[in-house]
């Protein structure tokens, strides 16, 4: 919970202070740039969103003298740049990470789609640290 935990902290914490080697983030604002500062010298960030609708404040003397790279990314205009064979490839591979737990996504509540009144309320509501989902069939 960003809101009541500061990013570079917890992240120094749990890394010993060693940082992280790359993060991908969608929220922007305040939350990316607390992030940057948990990056190793010459490492990445990837920004992907701004659910926070702020700016993220860069600070050029992280980017200088630590070397790091902070790079948008957007589905939508990297997948055209695919051929039809990596565009598979890489919907395999995505797939089935997240169906082996490699890449776990936390899910708050599933809904029937009939309840997507209750799913929208649940999914915007403030403070969820967890993807709403709705179950099909």
């Amino acid at each position: 919970d960003t809101s009541a935990e500061h990013v570079t902290r917890k992240v120094m914490q749990m890394t010993g202070k060693a940082g992280v080697d790359s993060f991908f983030d969608a929220v922007g604002g305040k939350v990316a740039h607390q992030a940057i500062n948990c990056l190793k010298q010459g490492k990445t960030a990837w920004l992907y969103g701004a659910l926070s609708l702020e700016p993220t404040p860069i600070n050029s003397a992280t980017m200088i003298f630590q070397d790091v790279r902070i790079r948008g990314f957007w589905l939508t205009t990297w997948l055209p740049t695919l051929t039809q064979t990596e565009r598979i490839t890489f919907i395999k591979e995505a797939l089935g990470m997240l169906a082996t737990g490699q890449m776990p996504v936390e899910v708050a509540e599933t809904f029937p789609f009939s309840s997507y009144k209750e799913a929208v309320a649940a999914a915007e509501a403030p403070g969820k640290s967890a993807k709403v989902l709705f179950k099909l069939g």
